[in-house]
């Protein structure tokens, strides 16, 4: 009985270390066929993020590869904007200015009306009166277009404005500063159609 039970473990460690020789070679040399073991979902993750930022680099190199036309696209645009401002701008300049030819026309028989009536008479009779009134509308009228007169005497000289025509010491104007305007300027709606021509202090 005892001899039995001696063969019996003799086996069983027999079969025990040929069971773990066959698990070493397993390790060493895995079949192709048996199943492979579930992977980490750790694992799983770090290799999604691998993915992800592959594809970020391939969309980035696309990206870079169409920046310049992007930025044409861009220029291109924007000078379509400044074109479309300007014509626009034009426009309504055109249509604000468009009397500014016949309005310096009419500026010199203003100036001229204006002569007429400073000149000295003996009494004002109803003719002269009526004149009055008439230049009074026209005057009127053309302010109502946007006609402002510049009547700069004794005020600074100022060149964007005002034609220096002749220039005298003065006492009682500082000097730089206008003595006479000898012929007043205009401006249309804010726009100099017309310096005024002025004497200077020294």
């Amino acid at each position: 009985m005892t001899k039995k039970r001696n063969e019996a473990e003799k086996l069983k460690k027999k079969v025990e270390i040929e069971d773990s020789q066959e698990e070493k070679e397993e390790r060493k040399n895995p079949d192709p066929d048996r199943e492979s073991p579930q992977k980490d979902p750790e694992d799983e993750v770090v290799e999604a993020e691998i993915v992800d930022e592959e594809e970020d680099q391939v969309v980035q190199e696309e990206k870079t590869e169409e920046s310049p036309d992007r930025a044409r696209l861009i220029r291109l645009q924007a000078d379509f904007e400044n074109f479309k401002r300007r014509t626009e701008k034009d426009r309504q300049d055109t249509i604000k200015y468009a009397n500014e030819k016949l309005i310096l026309k009419l500026v010199d028989v203003v100036d001229n009306f204006h002569r007429a009536l400073e000149t000295e008479r003996e009494e004002k009779d109803s003719f002269y009166e009526g004149m009055e009134l008439i230049f009074a509308q026209l005057t009127d009228v053309l302010e109502e277009e946007g006609l402002e007169a510049i009547d700069p005497t004794g005020e600074a000289f100022d060149p964007n404005f005002h034609d220096a025509v002749l220039s005298e010491e003065s006492e009682e104007v500082p000097s730089g500063h206008v003595i006479e305007t000898m012929r007043k300027g205009y401006t249309l709606k804010g726009r100099l159609i017309r310096p005024a021509m002025v004497k200077v202090a020294q």
